[in-house]
């Protein structure tokens, strides 16, 4: 078949490919043919003159392009590595054995160790103090993403060149994607300031702490050796006052017992104060009557309303729920404060107490009481410092009315302990309203005793021994006191005896059987605490006396540290005939009034704690509890093996961790025995904590039972309710 080509050049030429030309012919069609070569071949050289220059630009624009992308990696890398030299921290590159790669100049600043001597080694493993045992300090694999790396913060010390150790925080990336070699990045910063300056505030929290505690116990002490004379200044003065006096002498007694009222309270306000500042308020929920309070709180100044010719009233507004359950002795507190400055400040007209309910849901109100009269007001430039510590309106008030200025600044703490808030609306010379808030949980079913809610002294009864008869042993080392106590317990109609300290009440009990006990906590020789452990030891409850212990202490706990101790009752003094009678009566009645059960210890837990808890937050209630039980065996444990080594300082940590979980779930007896504990940690005193470690391990399997007993009723009581239709 003839050539495409060669078919055109012939179709050209006029040719017949079937007929052989002529040789005219032949010339043409090679005089064509040539042509065609000639001009393929100007085309190829042409073709190849333009793809050489094509491939020569391509090369010098590749060189340029490259060039140009080297420059700029160049620089950025560049800036990189300026600002990683500048961060102020070390950077490590790694690789995924946990070998140096690479780092910069910083860590030869912190450290002292230059690249070459780091690079190839274990960096973590060279500079990381660990104990000996410890695993090497490798890249930890990933279980979740197989070739990848877990990320580390840690906080820890590297160890320098010249031997010195350098606090440092590190955060330890995995970076897989930064090539073959690199798998992770180490970055350390120096934390040597961080850690002075938190050594420095834990050191000033220390120190404030220790203050806090020398302050507590200084006024602990204060209260005591104070009110021990005011036991006898207001008792006698009531004695005295009993007896027939003409109105002279009447009105001198009144005088003194006045006096030695207004003292009390002054010192209750400071004491208050005190335990605010330092933390040490705490609050109790009781169920009480809302008008009760109100009214009983009014009471109070009746007399001396009367004699200034005041109007006294209280208000309940109708949405007021008769009863609830909250701190009544704190709300009552503010009130008594509130009515106090309101007669105080008011020579004519009146003073009204009002209180109203604002439901919250879930049976929870927000009660907000007022104190309103028609005294002297307050300048509105005055308001701002009213409830500030140690605060009056100006110093001719601290003059004609007297007072520390502590009274309301406890108010404002009180109520926003409890969760509510205090105001006043006043002007100069148009009397004055105080109100403040107090959230509170209605309360169905029980009813608050009168009592209670009034704060009303019932009358003494002069024929209660003829009633109860009671055999009884007064435990007092001050002569005051003792004589005190003597004339009331005769004004009832008991004869007692006498013991001046602990040894002589262990004696006088072996000698013969008493009923009551009434025993001083501070006594030479043997103290009252000492005395209730020995005796709660050598007797069984049935055969050993109630034991009421008499005290001047103030402060939180104490109530509780002498029920943990094995007492029976607590009376505090300044000492009144009516709450010695209140005391006696429980003791020849145990199952009467607010007194423990007659045992040989308080009981072990408060349910109503967890019960309120199980209310609000019933899903928290048993992780709670279970994380107390181990914690709460975990830290038995630390404070035995404290005292076996005479570790003081350990002693006092674990005793105090305890102490707060457990007054968390209401094992108040428990809290009270780590408070002594820790205590004698704190004063390096480890004589007696054996023995208080004995009793700590005895009521623990107590609260362990108590546990298991309210588990078992709320299980009961979740039955009854899942059967019932």
């Amino acid at each position: 078949m003839a050539h495409d080509r060669l078919r055109r050049q012939l179709e050209e030429l006029e040719l017949d490919a079937a007929r052989p030309p002529d040789a005219a012919g032949w010339r043409r069609l090679l005089e064509q043919v040539e042509k065609a070569y000639l001009q393929a071949e100007r085309d190829r050289r042409m073709l190849e003159r333009s793809l050489s220059e094509s491939t020569r630009e391509m090369r010098e624009l590749y060189s340029r392009i490259r060039t140009t992308s080297e420059h700029r990696v160049a620089a950025e890398r560049d800036k990189l590595r300026a600002v990683i030299d500048a961060l102020g921290a070390g950077v490590c590159l790694l690789d995924v054995e946990g070998r140096l790669l690479s780092c910069n100049p910083e860590v030869e600043r912190l450290l002292g160790y230059t690249e070459t001597a780091l690079r190839g080694t274990r960096f973590l493993e060279q500079v990381e103090r660990r104990p000996a045992d410890a695993p090497g300090a490798t890249l930890v694999p990933d279980p979740e993403q197989p070739g990848s790396f877990v990320e580390r913060v840690r906080e820890t010390r590297f160890v320098c060149r010249d031997g010195s150790e350098l606090p440092v925080s590190y955060t330890l990336t995995p970076r897989p994607d930064l090539g073959d070699q690199f798998s992770a990045v180490l970055v350390f910063i120096d934390v040597s300031e961080h850690v002075r300056l938190t050594e420095k505030l834990r050191a000033a929290k220390d120190a404030a702490e220790a203050a806090n505690r020398a302050k507590s116990n200084f006024l602990a002490n204060m209260s005591h050796e104070i009110r021990t004379p005011m036991n006898a200044i207001i008792g006698m003065t009531g004695l005295l006052l009993d007896t027939p006096l003409d109105s002279r002498q009447q009105e001198f007694a009144e005088t003194i017992r006045a006096s030695g009222n207004a003292l009390l309270t002054l010192i209750n306000e400071v004491l208050d104060f005190s335990k605010i500042e330092s933390g040490m308020m705490e609050l109790e929920e009781h169920p009480f009557g809302v008008a009760d309070c109100l009214t009983g709180a009014l009471e109070l100044f009746a007399a001396e309303a009367r004699q200034k010719g005041l109007t006294l009233r209280s208000e309940v507004a109708g949405d007021c729920p008769q009863q609830v359950v909250g701190d009544v002795t704190r709300v009552r507190q503010v009130l008594v404060n509130l009515l106090s400055n309101a007669v105080k400040f008011t020579e004519r007209g009146e003073v009204v107490a009002t209180v109203a309910g604002r439901p919250l849901g879930d049976d929870r109100y927000e009660l907000e009481y007022c104190v309103r009269d028609s005294g002297i007001g307050i300048a509105a430039d005055k308001v701002g410092r009213l409830f500030e510590a140690f605060s009056q309106v100006d110093a001719s008030t601290t003059r004609r009315y007297g007072g520390s200025g502590l009274g309301l600044a406890i108010c404002r703490h009180l109520t926003e302990l409890m969760g509510g808030r205090i105001w006043v609306r006043s002007e100069e010379g148009e009397g004055a309203e105080f109100h403040f808030t107090v959230p509170a949980r209605v309360h169905r079913g029980a009813v608050a005793l009168r009592e209670e809610a009034s704060g009303a002294e019932p009358p003494l009864e002069t024929d209660l021994a003829g009633r109860l008869p009671l055999r009884i042993l007064v435990a007092e080392d001050n002569a005051v006191n003792q004589k005190v106590a003597l004339m009331m317990l005769a004004r009832m109609g008991y004869r007692a005896d006498l013991a001046a300290n602990g040894l002589e009440v262990l004696e006088a009990l072996e000698r013969q059987r008493y009923d009551v006990v009434l025993m001083d906590v501070q006594m030479p020789e043997l103290d009252g605490l000492a005395t209730a452990r020995r005796i709660n030891a050598r007797w069984p409850p049935v055969e050993r006396p109630r034991l009421i212990a008499m005290t001047a202490h103030a402060l939180q706990g104490d109530r509780e540290r002498c029920l943990a101790a094995g007492m029976d009752d607590y009376v505090s003094k300044p000492m009144t005939a009516s709450s010695l009678q209140r005391a006696l009566k429980r003791s020849a009645a145990p199952g009467e009034g607010a007194a423990p059960p007659a045992a040989p210890a308080p009981p072990s837990l408060d349910p109503t704690t967890l019960r309120a808890l199980r209310e609000f937050q019933p899903a928290k209630v048993l992780e709670l509890v279970e994380r107390f039980q181990s914690h709460a065996a975990e830290q038995v444990v630390a404070i035995r093996r404290a005292i076996d080594v005479g570790d003081a300082e350990g002693l006092a940590q674990a005793a105090h961790g305890l102490k707060g979980s457990s007054g968390t779930i209401g094992a108040r007896p428990l809290a009270a025995i780590c408070a002594e504990l820790e205590v004698l940690g704190r004063q390096q005193a480890l004589a007696g904590a054996a023995e208080l470690a004995a009793r700590l391990e005895d009521e623990h399997r107590r609260v362990d039972r108590a546990l298991a007993e309210l588990y078992a009723g709320w299980a009961e009581e979740a039955t009854s309710s899942t059967l019932s239709p």
